[in-house]
């Protein structure tokens, strides 16, 4: 929390140990630093005059943590990480028919905790800003004003439905050979994919920032921008080779391409895009095949998967761009998992397939433990490759874990790989083996041991053991109330043991609600993040 003068933490939030604790918390402690500092201008030295402008203080904090994080570490490329982590999340949560505008109305105290969520969260201006408002209170009108003062540009009005207005466009994108003409429109993104007329009123500014080449600075059209619901660009130079909107993912929209562009103009050099451009690629792909689009289908992300990573090998080994696929395979089985055996299989080994490759060559390659990245990497292939059955790998998790047993320790980094590997495989997840993970949670080795085993444990596949991990739940000595979501998360995307959690959480919800409200932030947090994971009605 970021008094002014007194900032307070959790100590996971603030303690890392290099020996014990997991490279990705060194991450974490960094950026909720960097964050919480930032405050101190940033809500504390300007405050908003309002709730319903809160996302002055949260948006330009989490943009100023990454700025800071990325400038202490230059080698963690944490923009790319922001890409990923936080610019995904919003456009994720913005996709609900049930969001919210950035700017909302506050009349009630219990509205305020509603806008804490990643679409709030998401120089020479800037520094206006603080200068004329110093030590008082701000609006977005004063922002606006400050920025378009220095820049010249009417930054009021370009914003205006940006904040204003619900959800974000989704820009579709046709090319027509023959005449080399180009056409663009805009529509809002919606993830059911049922956008209805009275939904679709709102029309955007958007910078569409055409990359003619691989290279950063490649960008042709620069000040090319969408104003109107559509538009079309003749005699398009680029029409026989690379290009494509929304360079390094720096926009809030998505991007669909027709099957053509993608095929022609896009994936041929995909081996070559940016890491940020790879991440928003696969995003856009993975978020427009969720809504049943007739181009953009699911079939089709698996296909481009496919051609991506198992015939060309052309993703590459860059951590954060593994991290979104993780995501988005995760997404599509938690969506399709346990409605048919035959599908779930069917995901289940094709995504063995997509991991099978790099998680071998990285159990045979030699590590540089200092580097972040490529640790990082490492974690993040084998956790999969564990989960999704690849033999060399489980074989590795098994090895290590039994060593673990006798005493020695397994690397920081791995301890997830380890402990998931053996809870999610229905012959190695023993009751001797559960209870030896399960004493990580009640008696923690280190600062994030607990919720290392907490996320690994929700992954169980075995009945008898994840109807006596859920009911801890109620038990606030083995399970700590604060600490219940990292629980509660996998539980809800793991196929066999999801529709248990929801009838437990029915069941029990008063007591529950009692343990849990205690901290209004806690419950909310359970809640938000465990049901989300639930698809339809009939899952509830």
């Amino acid at each position: 929390m970021e008094n002014w003068g007194l900032i307070t933490y959790r100590s996971t939030a603030l303690l890392y140990s290099e020996s014990k604790s997991d490279p990705s918390y060194k991450k974490k402690v960094a950026y909720v630093v960097a964050h919480e500092l930032a405050h101190q201008w940033f809500g504390n030295l300007v405050t908003m005059k309002w709730w319903d402008e809160l996302w002055l203080n949260e948006g330009f904090a989490t943009w100023v943590g990454y700025l800071a994080v990325d400038y202490l570490f230059p080698e963690w490329d944490f923009f790319s990480v922001f890409v990923s982590e936080s610019l995904q999340a919003a456009l994720d949560l913005d996709s609900l028919r049930n969001s919210h505008s950035i700017e909302v109305p506050v009349n009630d105290a219990l509205d305020i905790d509603q806008l804490f969520d990643e679409i709030s969260y998401l120089k020479e201006g800037v520094a206006n800003y603080l200068n004329n408002h110093k030590f008082g209170n701000a609006t977005s009108h004063n922002l606006w004003s400050a920025i378009s003062e220095t820049s010249g540009k009417p930054i009021d009005e370009l914003m205006d439905n940006w904040v204003k207005k619900t959800g974000y466009p989704i820009i579709n994108v046709d090319l027509d050979i023959d005449s080399k003409t180009l056409s663009v429109s805009q529509s809002r993104y919606l993830r059911s994919g049922d956008l209805q007329p009275e939904e679709n009123e709102t029309v955007w500014w958007v910078p569409l920032n055409f990359s003619s080449g691989l290279g950063t600075k490649d960008i042709i059209m620069g000040d090319e921008v969408l104003k109107d619901r559509s538009k079309s660009i003749t005699n398009f130079e680029n029409s026989d080779k690379f290009f494509k909107l929304n360079k390094d993912t720096k926009g809030a929209y998505r991007v669909n391409y027709s099957p053509y562009i993608l095929q022609n103009n896009i994936l041929p050099h995909f081996d070559q895009l940016s890491t940020k451009d790879k991440i928003g690629f696969i995003a856009d792909v993975a978020s427009i095949a969720i809504t049943g689009d007739k181009y953009t289908s699911t079939t089709t992300l698996l296909k481009l998967l496919k051609a991506v990573v198992i015939d060309h090998d052309a993703l590459g080994e860059e951590y954060v761009v593994w991290l979104e696929l993780g995501k988005r395979l995760g997404n599509l089985l938690t969506t399709f998992g346990g409605v048919d055996d035959y599908l779930t299989r069917g995901l289940t080994n094709f995504s063995k397939e997509l991991y099978s490759k790099l998680s071998i060559k990285l159990l045979n390659a030699k590590l540089d433990e200092d580097n972040f990245l490529e640790v990082k990497l490492r974690a993040e292939i084998f956790e999969h490759a564990g989960l999704f059955g690849v033999p060399e790998v489980k074989e590795y998790a098994v090895k290590l874990f039994e060593d673990w047993k006798q005493g020695n320790a397994i690397h920081p980094s791995l301890k997830l790989f380890v402990f998931t590997t053996i809870v999610s495989s229905s012959e190695l997840i023993t009751e001797s083996n559960f209870e030896s993970i399960l004493k990580e949670v009640t008696h923690p080795t280190s600062l994030n041991s607990r919720e290392v085993a907490l996320t690994a444990l929700g992954h169980i596949n075995n009945d008898d053991l994840s109807t006596k991990l859920i009911g801890y739940l109620t038990q606030p000595d083995i399970i700590p109330i604060m600490d219940s979501h990292f629980l509660g998360v996998p539980l809800s995307r793991n196929v066999t043991t999801r529709d248990k959690l929801w009838k437990f959480f029915a069941a029990n919800y008063e007591t529950l609600y009692k343990l849990m409200s205690t901290n209004m932030v806690v419950l909310d947090r359970f809640i938000k993040l465990t049901f989300k994971n639930y698809q339809s009605r009939n899952q509830t």
